[in-house]
């Protein structure tokens, strides 16, 4: 009888060589090799212990800061996907009007929490009051790479207008984060602004009576202990990062076929080499692949 290795029939050979591209842009999440030599370099130095819980109150302050956000109108999340899961659970509404192209765990969410979800066309977004209901906007799109300007009369259509700005630091003329409205929610994330998503820190801005709602139903942890060490550390360095990242940007489309992206990717109309070396994801046509800072793209 065939004597069989049951634990490495059912594990991973952690001796195994597997080939990995170095740099991994198919996910959406860009790279800034700058942003990650200095995080290394955070990590490396650090006495705190990261035995214990992350402390959101750095983050929170750190982001405060940056941003301009009082705190009083300010959710940290574990991640954007988080908040928008929390949102949509605390509204006070029947239905949520989704824009297309949208991000997806949106809907599921809706569906979760027993509203609604419609989808329509961002030529329907003013086409008749909703007032029972919120509508929400990915701007810069995540799946098109579109933007929109936003009429202020959104605001007399809808209870609520959730605008999923995780990209908006790529093209921040149309965001809204600035705006103060109180049936206006912002969602951002550190993912995309400076390519961070293992750090896991989204959050939004609300008028103080829904940012308590929210709170409300907060997790007992909303960071770890990794992002209370980086962030405050880091986020100042968004505006640069962001400038490496359109730098490389517009170097790619001019050089590729493309069509025109304001977020944080480049949409190749046909597979390249850049593509078979860091990776892609095929959408509506196109060959979707995240930025990188131009040493990276050019690395042999």
């Amino acid at each position: 009888m065939k004597k069989v290795d049951y634990l490495n029939n059912f594990r991973p050979n952690w001796n195994l060589k597997k080939k990995y591209f170095p740099v991994d842009l198919s996910r959406n999440v860009n790279f800034d090799k700058k942003t990650h030599t200095i995080v290394k370099n955070i990590l490396l130095k650090n006495k705190k212990s990261i035995l214990n819980y992350g402390e959101p109150i750095h983050i929170y302050k750190a982001i405060s800061k940056y941003y301009k956000i009082p705190i009083k109108n300010l959710t940290i999340g574990f991640g954007a996907t988080d908040i928008i899961n929390r949102l949509i659970s605390i509204l006070d509404v029947k239905k949520i009007y989704i824009v297309n192209p949208s991000f997806a765990p949106t809907e599921l969410y809706c569906k979760i929490n027993n509203i609604k979800p419609i989808m329509i066309d961002k030529k329907d977004i003013y086409l008749k009051k909703r007032k029972d209901a919120a509508v929400c906007i990915v701007n810069p799109n995540g799946n098109d790479g579109s933007t929109l300007k936003i009429n202020k009369k959104i605001f007399l259509l809808y209870k609520y207008v959730i605008m999923d700005e995780v990209y908006g630091d790529f093209y921040p003329e149309n965001n809204l984060l600035k705006l103060n409205n109180k049936n206006l929610i912002v969602i951002k994330s550190l993912s995309k602004s400076i390519g961070l998503a293992g750090l896991r820190v989204g959050f939004c801005k609300a008028s103080t009576k829904v940012t308590k709602k929210i709170q409300s139903i907060r997790l007992s942890q909303v960071c770890n202990v990794y992002a209370e060490i980086i962030v405050p550390k880091v986020i100042s360095y968004t505006k640069s990062v962001i400038q490496r990242m359109n730098q490389s940007k517009k170097y790619l489309e001019k050089k590729y076929e493309c069509k025109k992206s304001y977020s944080n990717y480049i949409l190749f109309k046909k597979k390249n080499k850049l593509t078979k070396k860091f990776g892609s994801t095929k959408i509506l046509g196109f060959y979707r692949m995240a930025l990188a800072d131009m040493n990276t793209l050019n690395e042999k």
